[in-house]
């Protein structure tokens, strides 16, 4: 009767351990966290469509796209390709606006922005 009790005891802390680490913080990562940082600034720096500007924050969305693939949870890597589509979006689109540019490049930023108060609260 002891055994059974347990392996039962033993089984459940198997299966709730697996469950429960869905819920866990993952550890802080300072290169992901310094790369949406530099996103933040290039999407904030001007509302102008320079293709310099376009072209780097594509760049960095890239890399954070790439990076999230092999080393996040799958939510973290949704989120960087929504940044990423935002980023291809405005870099491929031909003579842009000036309040196409600018509200593009707000909603970087604000995905940026709340993506770094998030990710900033991870335990370190």
């Amino acid at each position: 009767m002891k055994n059974q009790f347990i392996a039962v005891l033993l089984t459940l802390t198997v299966l709730s351990g697996c469950g429960i680490m869905n819920y866990i913080p993952e550890d802080y990562d300072g290169n992901e966290f310094m790369k949406l940082a530099e996103l933040s600034v290039l999407s904030e720096m001007s509302e102008s469509c320079e293709e310099v500007e376009l072209k780097g924050m594509r760049y960095q969305s890239a890399v954070l796209l790439k990076y999230s693939s092999y080393t996040l949870k799958e939510n973290i890597a949704e989120i960087y390709y929504g940044i990423h589509s935002l980023a291809v979006e405005l870099d491929e689109r031909e003579n842009p606006s000036a309040a196409y540019c600018r509200i593009k490049r707000q909603n970087i930023a604000k995905l940026t922005n709340e993506a770094m108060a998030v990710f900033g609260e991870r335990k370190k």
